[in-house]
């Protein structure tokens, strides 16, 4: 997919929290949860760098910085001893709410938004968004554009 051209920077794609897990050799040991733990810790460390240099050049107040991943780490991080450490998978187990939210699951809550190209070219149309399981609108339906009004 290529990138979209109206912005300025490219991703930085982190593989984290995925495979291989490999922090770097100042981060090994780091934590006390072994491997995952202290790439874990890597990738915060360098999301923070990326936010101290965006601070540094001034262009804090008139930029935007969005962090995103999907849902949890990769099996090879020992998902059973992290959470026999204590550890949770998702957000949604931190806050107590897997029951409600943190996946798609019948009868769990969803938000759904569905683009027609990536969500960040400017040029994508939002063809679907459902929140609390109803359809809040439907590009068929509710879009100017689509009842043959202006383009």
């Amino acid at each position: 997919m290529p990138f979209p051209s109206n912005l300025l920077h490219p991703p930085l794609p982190l593989n984290a929290p995925h495979t291989p897990i490999v922090p770097s050799k100042e981060w090994q040991g780091k934590s006390s949860l072994g491997a995952y733990g202290d790439f874990v810790m890597e990738t915060d460390w360098a999301v923070g760098e990326v936010l101290a240099a965006i601070d540094h050049a001034g262009v804090s107040g008139n930029t935007l910085v969005i962090v995103t991943s999907d849902n949890g780490c990769s099996k090879a991080a020992g998902i059973p001893q992290l959470q026999a450490q204590g550890q949770t998978l998702t957000a949604a187990e931190s806050l107590e709410l897997e029951d409600r939210i943190g996946s798609l699951e019948v009868g769990k809550d969803g938000d759904v938004a569905v683009f027609e190209k990536h969500p960040l070219d400017s040029t994508t149309k939002c063809l679907l968004t459902i929140i609390e399981g109803e359809v809040f609108f439907d590009y068929a339906r509710d879009s100017i554009t689509a009842r043959g009004g202006h383009q």
